[in-house]
Parts: C-alpha cells; structure tokens; sequence
C-alpha cells in the first residue's frame, strides 16, 4: 500500500469514529443504532466533501442496511438532508464537489485537525 493510500484510509477511519461519535451512532435515515457507519449524502470521490464533519456537511451516521442502499437508492439519505437543512444547503453542498490535486501535507493537516476534534470529544464524553 503506497503511503498516499494509507493516509487516505488513516483520514477515512477517524472520520468515520468522529461521525459516529457526534451522531451518538444513530441512523439518521431509520433511526437505528445497529451496525454505524459513517454515510456520505454526495460520493466518497470527491476530497472536497469527503471528510466533512460539520452540520450541513456531506458526511453522517447511517446504519449498515441503509448506507448500503444509498448507492441504488439515495432518495431516503437525500430527502433527510434537504428536509433538515433545506434545498439551498444541498445545492451549496453539491455546489463545493470540487476536483483538485490534493498534496500530502494538505491531507495530513485534514487527519490532524479531525484527529484533534475526535480527541477533544472523547475526553469530554
């Protein structure tokens, strides 16, 4: 595994834990707590919106059953969002679906400040 691939996967697993630690590991589509995930409204694909964590953001916990019928069936995930944050917000969202070359050094300050956020949760709780 080249260390890029590792960095991506290393940034992919505290965002995952710091999704479901701030979703308090509940569906947000069905409202179970079986199975976590961390689901993404807009595809993993785009850096961009891959890691975000905020309210308004792309990423939020999902139970496995409905992350996995997201990719054949978005409509549940994307009814949610727009019903919480409205039609504006995911227009912006999709609007900052961005390509760009990501440098190392840009993905490793990403995995340090969610690192950072993950840890300051974890004491607090």
């Amino acid at each position: 595994m080249s260390k890029r691939t590792s960095l991506v996967k290393k940034i992919d697993t505290i965002h995952s834990k710091l999704i479901r630690l701030k979703g308090g590991n509940r569906c947000v589509v069905c409202g179970s707590t079986d199975r976590p995930t961390c689901g993404h409204l807009f595809s993993r694909d785009t850096y961009s919106t891959r890691w975000d964590t905020h309210d308004e953001g792309n990423a939020y916990v999902q139970c496995w059953g409905c992350n996995y019928s997201h990719e054949y069936n978005p409509a549940p995930f994307t009814a949610w969002y727009i019903r919480k944050y409205g039609l504006d917000s995911y227009e912006k969202l999709s609007a900052r679906r961005i390509s760009k070359p990501w440098k190392d050094w840009e993905l490793e300050e990403i995995y340090q400040k969610l690192k950072e956020e993950y840890d300051s949760l974890v004491v607090d709780n």
